[in-house]
């Protein structure tokens, strides 16, 4: 049985050595055999030279230690000893096997052995991890180490990690195994020795899994449901095991329950935190009607089904299915044309093993669940289903996608989300027949239903195929087009016809729609109706419709959300919102003016408020409402000490995860934060808007809006600016336990001539004191010692 030799070095900084050399100054070495440790060696290693505080910090060793260190060379013979044999096995091999090597030529002695890699091992193995360091692992994976970065310690902790994936490997079906093989040779080194090892002794048992050439898949058995139900909504929250009944909750209950006996179109304004989504779910699932359920984002669609429907499920026997566009999951025949190559690179070929070990263990086939470490995003697009799988396919009975249309089918819930809400209407899919449509966060819908009718044309791609070669004409005719294409004020008549003399019929034709409005933004040309969606028209074969936003009304005159929408009758309720003694609204007064400094001033101006509220060592959630201020505020705060990290694409679920573990202090956010993710693990956090979340006047909405208002900035663009702040203030109050503080460091919720109207709407929700800048730390320390009511 082969020997596995498992090492860890400790080392000195080479910054801060004169040679510029890392020196070993520790190194730990446990021997597995059948996975049993057979054998063990450690010992601190005299480096001749001072450690760096860094060093000394994280390991906790300290120079008197070492300078009473054998050297190296006096403790090699024993470290050979213990080598021979062996496979040499480091968690990030290149750097271990490659100091000992160094060191070991230095003093005349050539290492030869098989080498494996723990990490690549795990990336593979493990493929829906976050983070793939022995800290990460050790948490996933349930490991021990009684001192980090204690070489033998570490060294036992990857013993164990070692361990953990041969047990992976040993339950993997020998379809994926053999294919896994194929494309091994792209480990680092020899790593593939630990596979071609085990695979004589891996699960040849076919009954947990679909194999389909070298694709296994696992089998999930449907389960029956039995729905139980009560139609009283406070014997659904006893059997929840939730005791304390909240006010607005009863209500928006009861609001609901006894709409759903009409078939009128429902308006409901109940504000964030109060409890609604178990308020409007349980009496449309007591109705024994298929309810659909839709959200503004895919994050707050994972939401409930990660934190809701379990508990449903197990105390009701509620069968729910979430429902996506077919892009969300995986094809199967896309992956075994991936698989045909196996050099395409050393990422690119561990992603393929990786998606090949995913596949025996999803349910749901989604992308989303595969880790995106050191994986781009052009390696998941490869695999994207088109949800146009063909019935002759060998893939078809296999295929996510379908299954979840299957799923779907018959499930009593359905949670998608409003982009893939309207593709179904749009589609006339049979999912939304006679259903209970329940459409929470309703406002956004205008967003989604917008980008659904939006058009767009690359300028530059079109200009391109202009011949301009023998005219001075054509030339100058090319120049003026890309004046006006960058002009926010579009002359359309005139860029028509400069279109039409160069021969640009495929612009001329874009534009030559006189129902739509138009707009350029850098190389992109894009298209709008006038018009809003009318979204009444898609509603005529539903059980019932119900909208639910923080804010239905926009303006104090009436509800004007149902009327853009294309609604006339209707049913229209507002919960009245009660200001919450647990959180504490503190407006700027003496911050930078918006309007007259330039981005990387008010940036600046943030980083070094930024920092100052960090001294309360007190997580921190900050909201731009430009993707460019975060960046630049980003760029700033590198150079200080603030743990944060700053909202990328596609990282939403895992940075908020890590927010919620403590593992950084401050989070930078925009877009998807600022609609629906709630933070309910913190006893006492700060949340920090940098500006007020106007809208853009150049954005179609605003002036589709505009046309439909008197005063469109009094009458749309600041109510739906006070929406969008409630949103905010309600994702830091989720529990009465909780307590939070909101710093508004823009000064024209203090200052500016509608500070007054603005503040009246959000103290509905929030005591609200205007504050200076340095008066920020007193207050808030003031305020969240005092205990929660």
């Amino acid at each position: 049985m082969t020997r596995y030799a498992i090492v860890d070095l400790e080392a000195t900084d080479a910054s801060n050595a004169t040679d510029k050399i890392k020196k070993i100054i520790q190194i730990g070495i446990v021997v597995l055999k059948n996975g049993q440790l057979v054998d063990s060696f450690a010992s601190n290693v005299n480096p001749h030279e001072a450690l760096s505080e860094n060093i000394i910090k994280l390991t906790g060793l300290k120079d008197r230690d070492l300078q009473q260190a054998p050297d190296l060379v006096t403790i090699m013979p024993q470290i050979l000893e213990i080598l021979d044999g062996a496979v040499f096995v480091a968690h990030n091999v290149k750097f271990d096997w490659g100091l000992l090597s160094y060191h070991f030529e230095k003093l005349g002695v050539t290492l030869d052995m098989p080498r494996m890699d723990t990490v690549e091992l795990a990336r593979v193995f493990f493929p829906t991890f976050e983070k793939y360091g022995l800290a990460s692992l050790s948490n996933s994976l349930h490991l021990t180490n009684s001192h980090p970065h204690s070489a033998l310690a570490d060294a036992e902790e990857t013993a164990q990690l070692l361990n953990k994936i041969q047990q992976r490997v040993l339950k993997l079906p020998i379809a994926t195994l053999h294919e896994i093989l194929r494309h091994a040779d792209n480990f680092i080194y020899e790593t593939r020795y630990l596979l071609d090892e085990l695979i004589w002794d891996c699960d040849n048992r076919f009954e947990r899994y679909d194999i389909n050439g070298p694709i296994a898949t696992l089998k999930v058995a449907e389960k029956a449901h039995e729905v139980r139900i009560s139609p009283d909504f406070s014997t659904n929250l006893k059997h929840l095991g939730l005791k304390r009944r909240r006010k607005d909750q009863t209500l928006l209950a009861k609001i609901v329950r006894e709409d759903l006996e009409n078939g009128k179109p429902a308006f409901i304004e109940a504000q964030a935190g109060t409890g609604k989504t178990l308020a409007y779910l349980l009496p449309a699932l007591a109705t024994g009607k298929k309810v659909v359920v839709s959200t503004s984002t895919k994050l707050l669609q994972d939401q409930i089904m990660d934190e809701t429907v379990p508990a449903l499920s197990k105390k009701f026997g509620i069968s729910a299915a979430k429902l996506s566009s077919s892009r969300n999951y995986i094809s199967l025949e896309k992956l075994k044309k991936y698989l045909e190559s196996t050099n395409d690179g050393k990422n690119t070929e561990i992603f393929k093993m990786k998606v090949l070990v995913w596949l025996t263990e999803t349910e749901t086939g989604e992308l989303s669940e595969i880790s995106r470490n050191v994986t781009k995003q052009e390696m998941f697009d490869a695999l994207t289903n088109d949800g146009t799988v063909s019935n002759h396919s060998t893939f078809s009975s296999l295929d996510f996608w379908l299954k979840a249309q299957k799923r779907a089918a018959q499930a009593n819930l359905i949670v998608t989300n409003h982009a893939y809400l309207i593709e179904q209407f749009k589609s006339e899919s049979t999912h939304l027949l006679k259903a209970i449509v329940i459409v929470d966060e309703a406002q956004r819908l205008f967003t989604v239903l917008e980008n659904s009718q939006q058009q767009s044309l690359n300028t530059i791609d079109e200009i391109l195929k202009v011949d301009v070669s023998h005219s001075s004409e054509r030339k100058s005719q090319v120049h003026e087009l890309l004046q006006l294409l960058d002009s926010p004020d579009l002359k359309l008549p005139r860029i028509r016809k400069i279109a039409m003399n160069l021969g640009m019929a495929h612009l001329n034709l874009f534009l030559s729609d006189e129902d739509k409005i138009y707009n350029s933004e850098g190389n992109k040309l894009t298209s709008s109706p006038k018009d809003f969606y009318n979204f009444h028209d898609y509603t005529d074969n539903l059980a019932k419709v119900i909208f639910i936003s923080a804010s239905i009304a926009f303006s104090e005159k009436h509800p004007l959300l149902p009327e853009l929408l294309g609604f006339s009758d209707y049913h229209f309720y507002k919960i009245s919102p009660k200001q919450k003694k647990n959180q504490l609204l503190l407006a700027v007064t003496d911050g930078l003016s918006v309007n007259n400094v330039n981005v990387n001033d008010y940036a600046q101006y943030l980083a070094d408020q930024l920092s100052d509220l960090c001294q309360l060592k007190l997580p921190i959630v900050t909201l731009f409402s430009s993707r460019e201020m975060l960046e630049k505020t980003a760029e700033l705060l590198e150079m200080t000490e603030v743990s944060f990290s700053a909202q990328t694409k596609d990282q939403h679920e895992l940075q908020k995860k890590q927010f919620d573990e403590g593992k950084f202090q401050l989070l930078l956010a925009t877009g998807a934060f600022w609609e629906g993710v709630d933070f309910d693990k913190q006893k006492r956090i700060i949340l920090v808007i940098a500006r007020l979340p106007f809208s853009t006047p150049d954005d179609f909405l605003t002036k589709k809006f505009a046309a439909k208002f008197e005063n469109p900035f009094y009458d749309f663009n600041l109510p739906m600016t006070a929406m969008k702040l409630r949103q905010a203030i309600g994702r830091v109050n989720r529990k009465r336990s909780q307590k939070s503080v909101v710093v508004v460091l823009d000064h024209r919720l203090a200052s500016a001539k509608y500070a007054k109207r603005l503040q009246k709407n959000l103290t509905e929700i929030v005591p609200i004191e205007n504050t200076l800048s340095t008066e920020l730390s007193t207050k808030i320390e003031g305020f969240l010692k005092k205990p929660a009511k």
